[in-house]
């Protein structure tokens, strides 16, 4: 996952958040840059966009490998990531 950069973060506040959820996102993820959120003129979250990310995969992995012995968590590929959920939503192992 790409670091979070705070150097040119936008502020923004929850109120604006609020009201203009869509196009904020948007103008973060167009231009890469990082949003701080405010609430009564205090931090409360960090948005960053997650365009280069691979969130899916990181995501499958670990759904994946819960509850799996410690030597199979090595050598798990996304292939075979997506071949253990679709075996557990059809019942087989």
């Amino acid at each position: 996952m790409p670091k979070i950069s705070l150097d040119n973060a936008r502020v923004v506040t929850a109120r604006e958040l609020a009201h203009s959820t869509s196009r904020i996102l948007r103008e973060l993820n167009e231009t890469g840059q990082s949003a701080l959120v405010t609430k009564h003129g205090r931090y409360i979250a960090v948005i960053q966009p997650l365009a280069d990310a691979q969130v899916e995969t990181i995501s499958l992995q670990s759904l994946a490998l819960a509850g799996l012995d410690d030597d199979d968590t090595e050598s798990v590929d996304s292939d075979e990531v997506r071949r253990r959920l679709d075996a557990r939503r059809s019942g087989g192992n």
